[in-house]
Parts: C-alpha cells; sequence; structure tokens
C-alpha cells in the first residue's frame, strides 16, 4: 500500500513538474501589441523633428559619503513627450528608458549595469535587463521579473508628470 501510495505521488509530481515547465504559446493579441509598440517605438526613435531636452546633477547619499549623478533626456515636440530615458550611477547604473503614447506610458525598460574606471578605462557588465509593455494601465508582458513592473510603471508616471510640470514652467 505504501508503495502504491508513493507512485501515485511521483506520478502527480512528475506531471505537475511537467505541466509547470511547459511554455505557453503568447495570444495573437499580445503579439500583435508588442509589435505595434516595438513599431510605434521605432518610429519615435527615427523622427529627427522631436527636440530632446537634458536635466543633470549630482547627489550625495547621506552618511555614507558616496557620490552620484543622474540625468534625464526628454523627447517630445511643442505639445507631446514621447520618450524619457533616466539614468542614475554611483557604483552600479540603472537605466530607464520610458515610451509615452496618447499620454500614457507603454513601454519602459530597465538596465541595471555594474561599472567601474581602472587605468582611464570604463569598464561594465550587464547585472540584469527587463522590458515591460503596459496597455491602459496595467502589465501586458514583462520580460522577467527582477523589478516589479508595477514599480516600473509607477516610476514612468513620475517621470511624466515631472516632465509636463516642467514643460509647464516654460514661458
Amino acid at each position: 500500500m505504501k508503495s502504491l501510495i508513493q507512485l501515485i505521488l511521483s506520478i502527480i509530481i512528475l506531471t505537475l513538474t511537467f505541466s509547470c515547465h511547459q511554455k505557453t504559446k503568447p495570444d495573437s493579441f499580445l503579439i500583435e501589441i508588442i509589435s505595434k509598440t516595438n513599431t510605434y517605438i521605432q518610429k519615435i526613435d527615427s523622427t529627427k523633428t522631436y527636440r530632446e531636452s537634458i536635466a543633470e546633477g549630482t547627489f550625495e547619499i547621506v552618511n555614507t559619503g558616496r557620490k552620484g549623478g543622474f540625468s534625464t533626456y526628454c523627447l517630445s515636440d511643442d505639445k507631446t513627450i514621447y520618450r524619457i530615458k533616466y539614468q542614475e550611477s554611483i557604483d552600479t547604473s540603472i537605466d530607464y528608458t520610458f515610451y509615452y503614447k496618447d499620454n500614457n506610458l507603454i513601454y519602459s525598460k530597465l538596465n541595471k549595469k555594474f561599472w567601474s574606471i581602472i587605468d582611464k578605462r570604463v569598464y561594465s557588465k550587464l547585472i540584469f535587463e527587463q522590458e515591460v509593455y503596459f496597455l491602459e494601465g496595467k502589465v501586458l508582458f514583462s520580460t522577467s521579473n527582477n523589478v516589479k513592473p508595477s514599480f516600473l510603471y509607477d516610476t514612468g508616471v513620475r517621470h511624466y508628470i515631472n516632465a509636463i510640470e516642467s514643460f509647464n514652467s516654460y514661458p
């Protein structure tokens, strides 16, 4: 009786293991949205008539003496923000890229790299990269879960709001 129970449990465990590790085929809706988003991103990146504004600065982590820097690049025309690239670095570099369509975040990309300078040469190693596609404020697809996609959405919206406020402060 004991061996029969062990056999049944083994079959259940193997079945669950194989079914959980099968790759699922993305549905056609998901493929279509991702394809349209990638086409839109290529169009934004190749358009030469947009202007890019830049903000840069430095910061220091309190009580550590560690200093770093940040930069924000905002690609826009007179009415619309299309892309924001934000980078901050100390001993790691975190690069965010956000794309917007119709005032909504549709895509974000995050790169985290370790970097150092040795003998006036910069060495860099990618720690991880993550891409997230959004649709109507919800996560549609994420390439990994190194960072919660909702955090990337909130960060992208925050940068967009800051950019809009800066736009409105110019005469």
